[in-house]
């Protein structure tokens, strides 16, 4: 049976700014240095909690219903250790 490495990331999010915290958890990722087979970010790591959900809230044809955040993801995982 083969360990599982997981890692965790805890960050102070730039409050309801997605691409700020895009760019933020990108840097964090990639200064991960030892192997990992799973990265566990914050709950609504690109946006924090918000009192503003109807104003944040994306039509079904937005950017994350067109996977920004599974994009984002997916960019990074062939960078890793």
């Amino acid at each position: 049976m083969q360990d599982l490495k997981v890692s965790t990331i805890q960050a102070d999010l730039h409050w309801e700014d997605k691409q700020e915290n895009l760019k933020m958890f990108e840097m964090l990722i990639k200064n991960i240095q030892e192997s990992t087979d799973l990265i566990l970010l914050p709950e609504m790591f690109s946006t924090g909690f918000s009192m503003r959900a109807a104003e944040l809230a994306e039509e079904m044809d937005g950017n994350t219903s067109n996977n920004e955040e599974e994009e984002f993801i997916f960019a990074l995982k062939d960078e890793m250790p």
